[in-house]
């Protein structure tokens, strides 16, 4: 199961936190799409935990534009447990993204084969940085 949340998206440009949930495991990508390609830029494996039906995923982006560069940033915490402090996920994009929409997108993979799955996203919340 792949949940991807992203920002300043604009045609096939993008910052995503993909997150892949998948049997004893869990993996989050921070990805810049743009101009057709999709690039991890930073990677995160979560040790410890894997998903299970049920549980309350908070997943953050943010893309803040600093002194000519743009900050990713990307987290993924349990409900009921604190974000942790500072990013899993970063990046600093020296060729940053102009303003855009959000996506939320969840995805199963053809090769699954555990039927059904799906995906409710509340608490969503857009700011200006």
């Amino acid at each position: 199961i792949y949940t991807t949340v992203a920002v300043r998206r604009d045609g096939a440009d993008s910052y995503q936190l993909r997150a892949r949930f998948g049997a004893g495991f869990t993996i989050l990508y921070l990805i810049k799409a743009s101009g057709g390609t999709s690039t991890i830029v930073d990677s995160f494996s979560v040790a410890g935990y894997s998903y299970t039906v049920g549980d309350d995923v908070n997943l953050r982006l943010s893309a803040l534009d600093t002194g000519g560069n743009t900050e990713v940033n990307a987290n993924m915490w349990l409900a009921g447990t604190p974000e942790p402090a500072g990013s899993m996920l970063t990046h600093t994009d020296t060729t940053g993204l102009a303003a855009g929409s959000v996506a939320l997108i969840n995805y199963v993979s053809g090769s699954a084969t555990n039927g059904t799955v799906t995906a409710n996203f509340d608490n969503f919340t857009v700011e200006p940085t």
